[in-house]
């Protein structure tokens, strides 16, 4: 028996057995939106059972105050104790909402939006905004159109004619003005560097929704070595993608059993590895929201049947061939 450390440098040393690079059989747990739940409750569950966890940050949202989200004390203090801190993006949008690469933001077909010549209007393509920029300044955005028209470095978007208002900070002719609508590429990009600012260790991205595209892979490659999404599957070895990593969605009305059902069939009969996607932990926010109590009675059952539960990171590397899975001595 030896003593071997995950690549997450960690927690409580576990007296682990050997097994050999390349095999699957693995089980990983993360959880969406950096909900504070996911902190008070499910850390402590997982470290009660010496596991590490996944968790995806919105960067917004950890950054806002709001006391639904973990602050970045408490997401550090996950990472130190093992965890793996992944982006999850800027501000929660899906690709197909907002541009897709920095080539699409910029905004064109601008005319005087009033008598005054101080606010702006163009048709907007796409659903949704991430953030509006005037010549790589960010504007502010506003409730009501009213309040733009009085606030310079503002804009309004109006979803239902999807029409683009902005008074950006100085009046220009309609032709010369340089507003951009920040894209996916930059949410992938962005998030990651503000992240590592704050001391996080980021390699994974965690797709918002779990909605990602073939065409995105490359770019996203250029920011993370791992990428997670959705597809309610599990992954084998024999396909893996490292740019399209797959997921279990667990909502609130799943059980214990569901999950080991799945466990055993995917993980322990297929040698395959079982991601699950989670939400808040403990209480009734967000998102599809699960228990503590059920969290603890499936974390003790990974630990019964000598499991190994590993991060996004640890498994990828795992099933790359890259390093050796480990799971805990009976």
């Amino acid at each position: 028996m030896k003593k071997l450390f995950l690549q997450i440098a960690v927690a409580p040393l576990l007296l682990l057995a050997h097994v050999a690079p390349g095999s699957a059989g693995m089980v990983s747990l993360t959880f969406d939106d950096g909900l504070s739940g996911t902190y008070a409750y499910g850390f402590q569950v997982l470290k009660k059972y010496n596991m590490p966890g996944t968790v995806g940050l919105i960067y917004e949202r950890l950054m806002s105050g709001n006391d639904d989200y973990m602050p970045p004390a408490q997401a550090l203090d996950l990472q130190k104790h093992g965890w793996e801190i992944a982006s999850h993006s800027l501000t929660h949008k899906r690709p197909t909402d907002i541009p897709e690469y920095y080539g699409n933001e910029q905004i064109k077909g601008w005319i005087w939006d009033d008598e005054k010549k101080k606010t702006y209007q163009a048709d907007y393509e796409y659903p949704q905004i991430s953030c509006v920029m005037e010549s790589g300044r960010s504007l502010h955005e506003a409730d009501s159109l009213d309040q733009m028209e009085k606030t310079a470095g503002s804009f309004y978007f109006d979803r239902v004619i999807e029409t683009l208002h902005v008074r950006p900070f100085k009046a220009k002719e309609p032709a010369k003005l340089d507003i951009s609508s920040c894209s996916y590429e930059r949410e992938m990009e962005d998030s990651r560097k503000a992240l590592e600012k704050h001391g996080f260790h980021v390699q994974t991205y965690i797709t918002p929704y779990n909605s990602w595209t073939g065409e995105l892979k490359p770019v996203g490659r250029k920011y993370y070595k791992y990428i997670v999404t959705g597809s309610d599957t599990f992954n084998r070895r024999e396909s893996f993608d490292p740019a399209w990593i797959m997921r279990i969605v667990v909502s609130s009305h799943d059980t214990v059993n569901g999950l080991v059902r799945q466990i055993k069939d995917k993980a322990v009969q297929q040698n395959g590895w079982v991601i699950f996607c989670m939400h808040d932990i403990g209480r009734n926010v967000g998102w599809e929201p699960w228990d503590a109590e059920r969290l603890d009675r499936l974390c003790a059952w990974l630990q019964q049947e000598n499991i190994p539960v590993v991060t996004i990171s640890q498994g990828a590397a795992i099933m790359l061939g890259q390093a050796p899975v480990s799971k805990k001595a009976p």
